[in-house]
């Protein structure tokens, strides 16, 4: 249970990070994730998702501001309906 705890409070932590004053940390954990001891992807295919910009195919490039969005809108926010499904999903397929 208290690992539980922690590890909820961390997630949670990390998210308000990400999109607080307005998404100022995103570059930031660009760096940490391009690391090779995490995900070890190149900074500017990271870079595209975590700060706005999307790449659908080359030369195609546009603006997504809230591509990725870790906090706000309720992101985090456990509903009920969504452990339904889920909790379906996983009985569906075993």
């Amino acid at each position: 249970p208290n690992t539980t705890l922690a590890i909820t409070k961390a997630l949670i932590r990390a998210a308000i990070w990400l999109d607080e004053n307005d998404n100022a940390n995103r570059l930031e954990a660009v760096k940490i994730l391009a690391k090779p001891e995490y995900v070890g992807a190149d900074e500017a295919v990271i870079a595209n998702s975590m700060t706005g910009t999307f790449e659908y195919e080359k030369g195609d490039k546009r603006d997504v501001p809230d591509f990725n969005v870790f906090f706000r809108h309720f992101a985090t926010y456990p509903y009920y309906s969504d452990a339904v499904w889920y909790l379906t999903q996983m009985r569906r397929w075993g």
